[in-house]
């Protein structure tokens, strides 16, 4: 009876050891599992994070429309406009300098007095080519810095430019600009191959281009 009872009880024991042994088993392996897919998940995370810090949807544009940009940024009228527009903030990165009202009166400010001469220049004007080059309205009081009587007045720089613009490549009307320092023969806007290191900026304007007119969006300094 003893042999008996002995003999069930190691049956059970044994059953028992089995059973434990299985559980230690499959938990192991799917602890193995979870890190190999965690780590498969971290090698795809960081493959995906590593990919978006390069913009590889710029395409390089064809000389021929190159050559058009160029001429149309480098015209001595546009290139000033901007030049005033942004106050020579070449060192702030990432922040769209023409976003501001102030901004935009400072470019039709400069335009309008280098290419048209024009003494007094009123808030209608002043509207009129903020239509023409963005597209928006301005409100007449967040320009009442500079209005004298009837005009408006702004001390704008006409210095020669230490740089010219040379375009590059292109994505969804986003223009990549590179601005170049002005050396012998570089700025002429044909001029498309040039040494990398006279590069002091890049720049990138969003723009868009109606009748082979721009109008301006967006105009960025970036790193």
């Amino acid at each position: 009876m003893n042999q008996e009872l002995n003999k069930r009880l190691k049956i059970i024991l044994s059953v028992i050891f089995i059973i434990i042994l299985l559980i230690l088993i499959l938990y192991f392996f799917n602890q193995f599992l979870k890190l190999n897919i965690y780590e498969e998940v971290e090698r795809t995370t960081t493959t995906i994070k590593t990919t978006k810090k390069v913009d590889y949807d710029f395409i390089e544009l064809t000389n021929d429309k190159k050559i058009f940009f160029n001429n149309y940024l480098n015209n001595i009228f546009i290139s000033k406009a901007f030049n005033n527009a942004i106050e020579k903030n070449y060192k702030v990165y990432n922040i769209n300098l023409i976003q501001s009202e102030i901004s935009k009166f400072k470019f039709i400010y400069t335009y309008l007095k280098l290419k048209n001469a024009e003494e007094n220049i009123t808030f209608e004007k002043i509207n009129e080519y903020s239509n023409k080059f963005f597209k928006t309205n301005l409100y007449q009081e967040n320009l009442n810095i500079f209005l004298q009587e009837q005009s408006y007045y702004y001390e704008f720089n006409n210095e020669e430019l230490d740089f010219c613009l040379k375009v590059n490549s292109e994505k969804d009307n986003i223009l990549f600009i590179d601005m170049v320092k002005k050396e012998t023969g570089i700025c002429n806007n044909d001029a498309l191959y040039y040494d990398k290191n006279l590069i002091v900026n890049q720049i990138k304007l969003e723009y868009l281009l109606i009748d082979e007119e721009m109008i301006y969006y967006s105009f960025m300094i970036v790193k």
